[in-house]
Order: C-alpha cells, then structure tokens, then sequence
C-alpha cells in the first residue's frame, strides 16, 4: 500500500515542504500572504479551466504557500514589537513573564520567559531568563511577572566544535537573547494573569508533593517524577546515564510511547462499554479526555501536547475500524499539530522521533506478524514487544545516525526487558499518585510500585 495514495498525506508533504522552504527564505508576514493568496488565485483559475493536473498542481501551491506563511507567523522576529527589533541598550528594565520552569544547570535556575516590557516600551517574545543559584532565590512559577534591571546579551555558540549547540537549539523556538539577573538585579516579583500551562504546573507540583511523602526509595522516586508527570529534574545523574548507554533513555522522557501505553490501557479496560448502546462513542469520548487530562497533569509538556495530540487521532481511527485510514489520521495530527500548535515543532528533534518511531511500527510491524505467530501466549507477548521495539527504532534509525552518530545496539534486550514493567508502572503510579491526593494508600501498593521501578534501574544499569 503506498502512501502517496492519501490526500492527506500528500498534503501534509505539501505542508512540511512549505515550512522547511519558509526556514530558508524566512519571508515577512506580508510576502507569505501575498505568495498564499497568488497561489490561491492559481488554484481557483485552474479549477474553472480544467478540475485535472493543474488543479492538482495548484492544491500543492497553496499547501506549500500555508506552510510558508504559517512559519513566518510563527516568527517573533516578524512582529514590529518583538524586544529585538533595533536593540539599541544592552541595560535597561525588563518586565518578564515566566513562561516554563527549566532544569537548573549547575549554577544557574532557568526559565523561558516572555518579554512583556523592554527598554522603556511594551514588547513580545521569549528570552532565556537564568538566576546564579548561589544567591538562593526562590523557584519561581509560571505566570509570575519578574522585573529586573540587568543586561540582555546574543546567545553565544558552544565553546568547542561537536558540542550541542543550545544557541541553534534555542533558535528553533524563536529564542535568541539571554538575560541573567540576580539578587541586586530583580527588582520586584508579582503574580501574573494566570495561563493553561501555569496552572498545569501548579496541579503537577501538587501531585509530585503527594508522590514525595510516599514510602519509594530516592533512586526510585526521581524515575517516577519522569515517567508519570515529566518532572525530571530529580533523576539522579548516574541512572540516567546507565538508561543512556543501555538505549533505553526515550523511557524517562514522557513521549509518544508513555501516551501509547495508556491509550491500549484504557482501550482495554473500556472494551465493555462497546456492548452498550452508544458505548463505542463514549469510550472514545473517555479514552480523549483522559489522554487530554494526562497532558494537563503533565504539566502541559510541549511533547505530551503533541503526542496526545497525534494518539487522539489514532484513537478516532480505531474508533472508525479502518486500519488502512491510520495513514491518512497520522497525516491530519501533522498537519493540525503543525498548523494550530507551532510550525517550529518540525524543527525539534522530539517531533522528528516521535512520528518517525510511529511511521517505523505502521511499516515494520506487518512483516513480522507474518513472519511467524507463536501460539504460546508467553512466546507470543515477548515477541510481539520485541517486534515493536524493532520495528521503532527501524523507523528513527535514520534520525538518530544523523543527530546522534551511533545506534544502541543493547536495545533490544532492554526494550524486551523494560516495556512489559514500563507498562504496569505507568498504569499503576498514575492510580496511586492520583489517590494519594485523596486516601492514605496500603504500605504494599507503594512497596510493588518501588521495587518494579529499581528493577528497572537495575536492568538499565547492566
């Protein structure tokens, strides 16, 4: 079956086409509009003569022109009061809206953060916002406004050649200038207009409290933080280095395969509700809003938004019971992910992996369920996970000789190894961590849950 029979998917090539060549020629908001409506123009003088090639010619145009023109929106730099616009001071007041809380780095806490006040004028756009931890100031949350009187500076290039290049990194999201304040800096810090994402965080911190004062061990509890609410922040250093060399790092990152899991879960556990009258639309309806409700605990991760994103729509194509249409589904979570969300995400290694490792299992998979089919049911669940895991890293193999310069070849036994508890830890820790808010939980539950994630560790770490 080949792709390319999919109007959607053809579309969304139009579309990916389109913003790859807006990076390039980085087009004014103006010229993007005026390029979309000649396109336009185009298709609809095309269709009047002759509803064949041209007409087609003329549907690719103006995907490519929509794609182009949603990259130039989405560019700050494109705004007139984008902070960076003739940047005439490198000191001044900055009024500052913290837009996501970052990993502190070894000396500084960061923060992306909205410019909502530069130099004297009303501004928009990110900047990176960094604290020297040494001066001991609090953690601030998203949605607080920070003045400060600092300077702001260009983001520099990595020091040595082959480093990660944060400067390019930062680029992709519409970051370009850092600003780094202190105590004598930070003038005054007030609460702000509160926002989805801010009060995400707020649930999330008040979930990771509650995870905090159960009986898990350290080493646990810092895993449990990424797996079930993407905190990952408390993850000691030297396991997530052996989840690193094992190839088994994807598994801290809350992505497309965690969103996956609870998907089959709650397919699984809702299947009666199809014997009702009009159960199969509310399963489906339960199966969106729990996805949704995920993303929200979540804390409103721009990797869990665009993985539910994309499952929401593989799940109204199960719900259609048309596993050819699943092409044409994964097409349209692209281009609505791309079109409403952000067009920058197609520059960000996450969404490259993510449908990369969903284009690997929809190709791959079939082959090995041909290939042979184990009756035992023990044989049959441990190859299937493996045909899974195969059949993902198959589809992001490319990605990652290209970014990364080398393939884990340990994946598959940890993969073999992993998913099956992956699967019972994921389900269980967000029952727990969601009923801890309300009861006190049995000493049992939690000492199952501990011992399945050092388990784990200790898998990652041989």
């Amino acid at each position: 079956m080949s792709l390319f029979q999919f109007v959607a998917v053809k579309l969304c090539l139009y579309l990916l086409a389109g913003i790859l060549l807006g990076s390039i020629v980085d087009p004014t908001i103006e010229a993007a509009t005026m390029i979309t409506a000649a396109a336009f123009s185009f298709l609809v003088i095309a269709f009047k003569i002759t509803p064949g090639t041209p007409f087609g010619i003329g549907a690719a145009l103006v995907t490519m022109a929509i794609g182009m023109l949603a990259y130039s929106i989405s560019q700050p730099h494109n705004y007139p009061d984008y902070y960076g616009k003739d940047l005439d001071a490198k000191r001044g007041v900055f009024v500052l809206k913290i837009s996501r809380v970052l990993r502190p780095t070894v000396f500084y806490q960061r923060y992306y953060a909205k410019v909502s006040f530069c130099l004297n004028k009303p501004t928009t756009g990110l900047v990176l916002f960094e604290i020297p931890r040494q001066d001991s100031l609090p953690v601030y949350l998203p949605d607080e406004l920070i003045r400060v009187y600092s300077d702001i500076n260009p983001l520099k290039p990595p020091l040595n050649p082959g480093d990660f290049n944060y400067r390019e990194y930062l680029a992709k999201l519409g970051i370009h200038f850092r600003i780094r304040a202190g105590k004598e800096t930070i003038i005054q810090s007030i609460p702000g207009k509160r926002t989805i994402r801010g009060a995400a965080y707020r649930v999330q911190e008040r979930l990771l409290a509650g995870l905090r004062k159960a009986e898990i061990s350290r080493e646990a509890s810092g895993v449990l933080q990424a797996l079930l609410l993407g905190n990952r922040k408390e993850i000691d250093q030297d396991i997530k280095a052996n989840y690193r060399d094992s190839g088994a790092l994807h598994i801290l990152a809350l992505s497309g395969l965690h969103v996956g899991m609870l998907l089959l879960f709650l397919k699984v556990i809702l299947k009666p509700l199809e014997f009702v009258k009009y159960g199969k639309h509310g399963s489906l309806l339960l199966q969106i809003t729990t996805l949704w409700a995920f993303a929200f605990v979540s804390g409103w991760l721009p990797s869990v938004i665009r993985a539910v994103t994309m499952f929401s729509f593989l799940a109204y194509s199960f719900y259609l019971n048309r596993p050819a249409n699943s092409y044409n589904i994964l097409a349209i979570s692209v281009l609505f992910i791309l079109l409403v969300i952000d067009p920058k995400l197609l520059f960000q290694l996450g969404f490259q992996l993510s449908y990369a490792a969903v284009i690997g299992i929809f190709y791959v998979l079939p082959f090995f369920r041909d290939l042979w089919r184990p009756k035992n049911r023990l044989i049959l669940r441990a190859y299937e996970i493996t045909s899974v895991s195969i059949a993902a890293q198959a589809g992001i193999l490319p990605l990652s000789l290209y970014y990364f310069k080398q393939f884990p070849g340990l994946f598959f036994i940890t993969n073999l190894l992993l998913l099956p508890v992956l699967s019972a830890v994921l389900i269980l820790g967000i029952i727990i961590v969601l009923c801890l808010q309300f009861v006190q939980l049995p000493d049992l539950l939690i000492s199952i849950l501990d011992y399945l994630v050092r388990y784990m560790n200790s898998v990652a770490e041989r």
